[in-house]
């Protein structure tokens, strides 16, 4: 039996792509492609189709909650998010909605080819980049497995992020390179959190949060 294919993207070019790709692909059959969530909505609940490639940013609905709203309709499909965005909102929020795999745009015929293959094995295939930043985000947890403590649930997911790399001794410069935001992104964040934890320094936020301390400077 074929594995049927269905594509979610705005871009002409990509869709014509990738159907391209899959149509050569012994066992593959692009059984649809749709322009937008809005149609994905319409003509994929119920399809037959085994795997979907899904965008994230689009108009009007992104990727992310048109996975969600598809697989609640119909949770045979496994949706891999195939996308230019690597930040770890989108990748945390995409595994959140349901989906099973998270690719990188531009692809090449044999990672497409692989991906579908690990996917439909009962793999989650991630590419390295998102991969790496799954990885930061378990590597900046200093939670303990009970829960945040009250004081830490008063900061936001990235303060967290933050104060964690604060923690170790990171320089703002740094924090920026690893969450992949803007140094002055960095100090913002860092000066709400303060403002939260009525603090002036990061060995007070520290402290405050109850964080074993590494840094005392």
């Amino acid at each position: 039996m074929k594995t049927k294919v269905a594509i979610v993207d705005d871009n002409p070019r990509v869709r014509t792509s990738l159907r391209d790709m899959l149509l050569m692909m012994e066992g593959v059959d692009c059984l649809i492609d749709c322009p937008g969530p809005e149609e994905a909505l319409q003509k994929l609940p119920n399809s037959g189709v085994h795997v979907i490639l899904m965008d994230i940013q689009m108009p009007d609905m992104d990727g992310v909650a048109c996975t969600r709203r598809l697989l609640q309709a119909d949770s045979s499909p496994k949706v891999m998010m195939l996308t230019n965005h690597h930040d770890h909102d989108a990748i945390l929020s995409s595994f959140k909605a349901g989906a099973r795999g998270y690719l990188l745009k531009p692809i090449r015929a044999t990672q497409l080819m692989a991906a579908i293959d690990d996917v439909m094995s009962g793999g989650s295939p991630i590419a390295s980049h998102a991969a790496n930043h799954l990885v930061d985000l378990v590597s900046l947890s200093e939670i303990e497995p009970e829960g945040p403590s009250p004081t830490l649930r008063m900061l936001s997911r990235r303060e967290r992020e933050i104060l964690s790399c604060l923690n170790q001794g990171w320089q703002y410069k740094e924090i920026a390179g690893k969450l992949a935001i803007s140094y002055s992104t960095v100090r913002t964040h860092v000066e709400r959190l303060y403002k939260k934890l009525c603090v002036q320094s990061r060995a007070q936020a520290l402290a405050k949060a109850g964080f074993s301390t590494r840094y005392t400077a």
